[in-house]
């Protein structure tokens, strides 16, 4: 295990945990575990994917080790990564292998020659130097002129003629105003841009061609048909940002957000039901814009003749109500648009720069109305989201209702029974025998006691007396005897009960059986009952028994079930970076939290309902008397808001989803179950005070209680009434001893204080200062960041001046788009782990930065991975809060002001910030919704997006089917949707293959040129850095080591040149024997040449400046090694921006961060693009 780690830098991150690793860690830690075992076949899925380069070269080395008696298949979209691990390379497309063969064999076959690329300064005349490159190769063609760069292809049967054409170079490069120069040969990625992935092999493709930078690099380049695309795309981003509101209007925009933002509720619940959510409908909004006296401008650009390269705008204003207001903004912007022009055609550029810097500020964000459906569509993506919200406690509620009424009839039974007085009690058969008669005494020597006797005797048994009355009472016992007074008539109307008192029931029974005899006399022959109630006990009630224990435990069980899921959405939200994301584009504290909250409670609503159907369905004696019913529905009213605001506040205790839905669920069942056993068992065991006391501690200190103890008392007040013979009435339920009214008055307060920490933990979370919570007011610009005393020693003059120019700055300074001060960060360190213990120490992560971006910048920030870039990204978009310093943006401090900060921003995350089950289209759909996109352009804009980005088979696809290159698509496509005025890149390339990334590049700068926007991007490719970046700093151990232009770091930290090597090697060749001959011949040539890195047939070397005293010689020299030292590939340059990184990136190894730094010679050092010939000379 030590081994392995050592392998992959990952020693010093041994204790840590895998969830605290970096990206590129992480991609280590996944090589080392396919390494463990010594597999012999082994397959690598980007295996340095998001490695900074010098980790990346690093695991070069040890693939290459570990390579001999193996079989590796490895996919990779660098292909310098190809072009040195693999020993063949296959293309596939559409599930299609297009071509496969050696490095060599690919370019020979698919190659155009070399490419001569120049930085030319101001006063250069293209078709001058073209002219004088032609004397010398009739057949160079010009490729490019774009900006300061020109290039130019070479055939390769023009090779010979390079020194003569370097030597020409070198004496006339000024006075044809050329800054440097650089040739390179046929590299792999340009092969892999030139096949044509949508045919056959052989031939360019997609409208594209692919030119190549200096130093090196290629880039795509649209052919004419390909120009004309990319400037109808560049057109319609125009499309992305500029419809607008008056300024009064802006409540309309967040109403219209807050739309947009709740069809993510919805649709994450309906996902499952695609069939019927064929698509998100759109509510057109026109006519309720216009009623706000909307301004938009809607510019269409028309595809201009293959002929043209420009193009006439045709512009359709909607007029505002007041005339004056809509013919003064069509002058304006008619204005803007013809002072960059002097004719009709305006280019792209133009139109861009004009209508961004004349009226882009004053245009306010206008979502239109989208379905509410997104949320739900989520939701029911995931089954077990529908089965823990939906059906489980549906199913636990209805054996919870069965459970109860089995129950209320068992309770019944408690109660003594009324008792019906009956003849037979004491008189009659019973038990088979035959008991004592009823003794009859015939006192009123009446004819009519005849019939009375003999209804006496239908009755019962009758034994007459006929002696004197005082011999009466000497007869033998009998349990019950009636002496006969006096009649009215045939009607009895005096009469003498005798009993035993050992029959405590004959009086009733005497009673009834007379008066039956009675109304029998009277010719009604109906029964008489006589019935005793119970008299109640009410010093004794009636106990909860253990089936309503249950059933109450299980309905609060199921209604606390469901609310776990709650909290895990909004967790992953976070996890997966959403949050921060909607916030950028516009959805306010309040718009998000309520669109969830609405969500959470129609979802909430679904077992309530049934509960209640269930109570008049199933008929149970518990629960559906009237205020029993009230009370559950008032529990309703007031617990549910609140159990939702409690998940919310809960969400906060997790930073990933699986965490939350694992532990969750457990913490609420038991703290509200623990307290609902304490205080049920207490009052069930004769201690009810003692109970009722625990019952509204719990009340007040342990909110998930709350329902379990509503359910319980609602049960007790039927148990008590029960008890006293009665039906409960709804003043029982609702009165203080009932004990019932705190569980529907205390989530009120609850609430309350809820609300509050709500408010604090976001704001807390999103960077902010919890005190916001309570002041609405913005702070002063120099409020709201904590002082930053740290004294940066032996700083670098260059990083000095940014944060001196820094320091000058206000917030007014409209030259600036944004800028940093003296920006730190620091964390706990509590990654120790895995038995040893845990150590509090504080651990710096960004130290005192301080940068700023100019309009039009696109400013790079570099470094190895845990450099602190990332970290940077997440406290300029509030994320994670700094320790000190402050962020301004387009004026605003974003701990003063963050919502206005946040509103100017856009920002493409490192990790793409999608919802897995949505689709592609769904996602542009949404944030072009929340970003302001007017509804009658939504849809052309999402059309724009898809189709020019090359995503059109992808538009229906969820994204957690999207490939890694197509979601940075995505997330790259979100990011720019508005006017942003400050946009962050967070790596955007990563995992595009090289067709896609230099499109995204050209994109990139099209959109940043000249105009008020500005952008920070971080990047591990030099290349990208290079070709996007107009300054560069590079951090290390999270300080800014450098910042400057990238040609200025090249020369400042540039040791001279740079030649690498690549011997032509056949199966007799002893490598060593042949590099040390090069190298002796190399040294006579450059005699205080260093060797940096040497590794089999390749090898590079340090060339101080002195040895170089002309570069046409020194090529000629170089080509003559070609033939006398086997040298099949060679490049010669200045020091490039990646090795300028790489000397930084030591000084993080030096200190401890990734590992031991390497020993000469054993780290594979590549070329920047390949080891082909090129060189560059500076001027």
């Amino acid at each position: 295990i030590e081994q392995s780690l050592q392998d992959v830098d990952l020693v010093s991150q041994a204790d840590t945990f895998a969830s605290n690793l970096s990206g590129g860690q992480k991609r280590k830690l996944s090589v080392a575990i396919a390494l463990i075992g010594d597999p012999k076949l082994i397959f690598l899925d980007e295996p340095t994917a998001g490695m900074d380069p010098f980790s990346r070269r690093r695991l070069w080395t040890l693939l290459k080790k570990r390579k001999e008696g193996r079989v590796i298949l490895l996919t990779t979209h660098f292909m310098d990564e190809a072009d040195i691990l693999s020993d063949r390379k296959a293309f596939m497309s559409k599930g299609k292998l297009r071509c496969c063969g050696s490095s060599l064999f690919l370019k020979n076959k698919f190659g155009v020659g070399y490419h001569l690329t120049m930085v030319a300064a101001p006063s250069c005349n293209v078709q001058r130097v073209t002219s004088s490159l032609q004397g010398i190769i009739p057949s160079i063609k010009l490729e490019r002129s774009h900006g300061k760069e020109i290039s130019y292809t070479v055939p390769l049967s023009d090779v010979d003629k390079f020194s003569t054409l370097f030597e020409m170079l070198d004496e006339q490069a000024n006075t044809m105003g050329l800054k440097s120069y650089g040739v390179s040969m046929t590299t792999l990625e340009e092969v892999f841009l030139k096949l044509d992935w949508n045919g056959h092999v052989g031939s360019v493709g997609t409208g594209y061609r692919e030119v190549h930078g200096g130093m090196g690099y290629g880039r795509l380049e649209p052919d004419v048909e390909g120009e004309r695309i990319l400037e109808y795309a560049l057109a319609h981003d125009l499309l992305l940002g500029n419809t607008c509101f008056k300024k009064s209007d802006s409540h309309l925009a967040t109403y219209k957000s807050g739309n947009a933002a709740t069809q993510i509720d919805f649709i994450l619940y309906r996902r499952n039901m695609r069939k019927f959510v064929t698509e998100v409908k759109v509510i057109p909004g026109e006519e309720v814009a216009l009623q706000h006296q909307l301004l938009v401008c809607d510019m269409r650009i028309d595809i201009p003749p293959k002929t043209k390269r420009k193009f006439a705008p045709r512009l359709k204003i909607w007029k505002l109500k007041d005339p004056q207001t809509s013919s003064q903004f069509q002058k304006t912007f008619k204005e803007h648009v013809s002072a960059s022009t002097n004719d009709t055609d305006v280019t792209t550029e133009d139109i861009w720069k004009n209508l961004n810097t004349g009226c882009s500020r004053q245009l306010k964000r206008y979502a239109a109305q989208l379905g509410p459906t997104l949320r739900f569509i989520l939701i029911i993506s995931n089954y077990k989201s529908v089965l823990l919200q939906i059906v489980l406690p549906v199913v636990i509620t209805i054996v919870a209702l069965i459970l109860q009424k089995t129950s209320s009839s068992s309770l019944e039974t408690l109660q003594a029974p009324p008792l019906q007085f009956q003849t037979s009690m004491y008189a009659g058969p019973a038990g088979g025998r035959l008991q004592n008669p009823l003794l009859v005494f015939d006192n009123s020597k009446n004819k009519a006691s005849a019939t009375t006797i003999a209804n006496l005797e239908a009755a019962m048994p009758v034994n007459k007396f006929v002696g004197r009355a005082q011999n009466f009472k000497s007869i033998a016992p009998h349990f019950i005897g009636i002496q006969l007074d006096s009649f009215a008539g045939t009607m009895l109307k005096d009469f003498v009960a005798l009993y035993n008192y050992s029959s405590i029931h004959a009086i009733p029974v005497l009673i009834n059986l007379a008066s039956q005899s009675m109304l029998n006399s009277s010719g009604i022959f109906k029964t008489l009952k006589s019935t005793s109630l119970p008299w109640p006990d009410l010093k004794k009630k009636i106990k909860v028994d253990g089936r309503s224990f249950m059933s109450c435990m299980a309905l609060s069980f199921a209604f606390m079930l469901m609310l776990a899921e709650f909290a895990v959405a909004i967790v992953q939200d976070r996890e997966w970076k959403l949050r921060g994301q909607l916030r950028i584009s516009g959805v306010t504290f309040n718009l998000y939290w309520g669109t969830i909250y609405l969500r959470d409670i129609i979802v909430y609503l679904i077992p309530c309902t049934v509960v209640l159907i269930a109570l008049f369905a199933m008929d149970i004696k518990g629960l559906n008397s009237e205020g029993a019913v009230l009370s559950i529905i008032l529990m309703f009213i007031t617990n549910i808001p609140f159990n939702i605001l409690m998940m919310m506040i809960f969400s906060f205790l997790f930073d990933k989803g699986e965490t939350a839905m694992s532990y969750l669920p457990s913490i609420l069942q038991l703290s509200g179950m623990i307290p609902y056993l304490v205080v049920s068992m207490g009052d069930m065991i004769s201690q009810s005070e003692w109970a009722i006391v625990m019952h509204y501690v719990f009340c007040a200190a342990l909110p998930p209680y709350l329902i379990f103890g509503g359910f319980y008392f609602i049960s007790r007040v039927y148990l008590n009434s029960l008890s006293e013979g009665r039906e409960p009435t709804i003043s029982d339920y609702l009165d203080t001893d009932s004990h019932i009214l705190i569980t529907i008055l205390a989530p009120l307060v609850h609430f309350l204080w809820m609300y509050w920490l709500l408010r604090v933990l976001d704001i807390r979370a999103t960077g902010g200062n919890p005190e916001d919570a309570f002041l609405c007011l913005e702070t002063s610009f120099d409020q709201g960041h904590t002082i930053n005393t740290d004294v940066i020693i032996g700083e670098d003059e260059d990083v000095a001046a940014e944060r001196l120019r820094v320091e000058k700055l206000t917030s007014k300074d409209t030259l600036v788009v944004a800028f940093t001060y003296q920006l730190r960060k620091t964390f706990v360190d509590r990654n120790k782990g895995s038995g040893q213990p845990q150590k509090k120490q504080e651990k710096v992560v960004v130290r005192n930065l301080s940068i700023c971006v100019e309009r039009g910048e696109v400013l790079g920030l570099l470094g190895p991975n845990g450099a602190g870039k990332s970290t940077t990204m997440n406290m300029m978009i509030a994320e994670t809060a700094p320790t000190c310093g402050k962020v301004v943006v387009s004026g605003h401090n974003m701990r003063a002001n963050a919502l206005s900060v946040l509103q100017a921003l856009g920002y493409c995350p490192q990790h793409d910030a999608v919802w897995e089950s949505i689709t592609l289209e769904e996602h542009v759909r949404l944030f072009a919704a929340i970003k302001g996109i007017h509804s009658s352009k939504l849809e052309g804009v999402i059309e724009d997006c898809i189709g020019h980005l090359k995503l059109d088979e992808h538009r229906k696809k969820i994204a957690k089917k999207l490939s890694g290159g197509t979601k940075r698509k995505l997330s790259y496509m979100m990011s720019m949707l508005g006017s942003s005025q400050l946009v962050l890149m967070d790596e955007p390339s990563t995992g595009m293959d090289p067709q896609s990334k230099r499109f995204l590049w050209d994109t990139i700068n099209a959109s940043f040129k000249d105009t008020p926007r500005g952008a920070i991007l971080t990047t591990h490719y030099m290349e990208e850095a290079d070709a996007l970046c107009d300054r560069v700093g590079i951090m290390v151990n999270g300080t800014l080591q450098c910042i400057g232009a990238t040609q200025h770091l090249k020369s400042k930290y540039g040791s001279g040149y740079i030649l690498e090597v690549k011997l032509s090697l056949t199966v007799n060749n002893n490598v060593e024997e042949l590099m040390d001959k090069l190298e002796d011949h190399l040294l006579n040539l450059f005699p205080h040449m260093d060797i940096v890195e040497r590794f089999m047939e390749r090898a590079q070397y340090s060339i101080p400046k002195e040895d170089v005293k002309s570069l046409g010689k020194t090529f000629s020299n170089l080509e003559q090694c070609k033939s006398t030292h086997r040298l099949e590939e060679y490049s010669f340059s200045q020091s490039s921006l990646e090795q300028v990184f790489l000397y930084f990136a030591k000084q993080q190894l030096e200190e401890g961060e990734e590992g031991e730094r390497p020993e000469r010679g054993s780290v594979i050092r590549g070329s920047r693009d390949s080891f082909s010939s090129s060189f560059s000379q500076p001027v």
